[in-house]
């Protein structure tokens, strides 16, 4: 809905989808949360190439852990959201599978963008 939305067209969309109960209009927690979310997530060829080309931090067109770590540590942007162990698991994964590059990377980020 949106905000001018009256609340006879909020409980007749809800009876629609199935939302009202014997209290009303009502949506559990979790299907709250994911009506929240993005429906549709698309990440553009050109902002995965910026992406990779910040976190190769060598500038070999190759990511590694070390590289990958590097470059989150010395961004401006600040990363607070990564936690330390987060961090350390993904430079350990990369350097377990031996890096990664671009085409690789562009893949990874498309499987992670459809679990969400």
């Amino acid at each position: 809905g949106s905000p001018s939305d009256s609340p006879e067209e909020v409980r007749a969309a809800a009876e629609r989808v199935g939302v009202v109960g014997s209290k009303g209009v009502g949506v559990g927690y979790t299907d709250f949360l994911a009506m929240l979310l993005p429906q549709h997530v698309r990440l553009l060829p050109e902002q995965l190439a910026n992406a990779f080309e910040h976190l190769d931090a060598f500038g070999e067109n190759h990511l590694t852990g070390e590289g990958v770590r590097r470059a989150v540590l010395r961004s401006s942007r600040g990363y607070s959201s990564i936690s330390p162990s987060l961090l350390d698991d993904a430079c350990a994964e990369l350097e377990h599978i031996g890096g990664l590059d671009l085409p690789g990377f562009c893949r990874l980020a498309q499987v992670a963008v459809t679990q969400v």
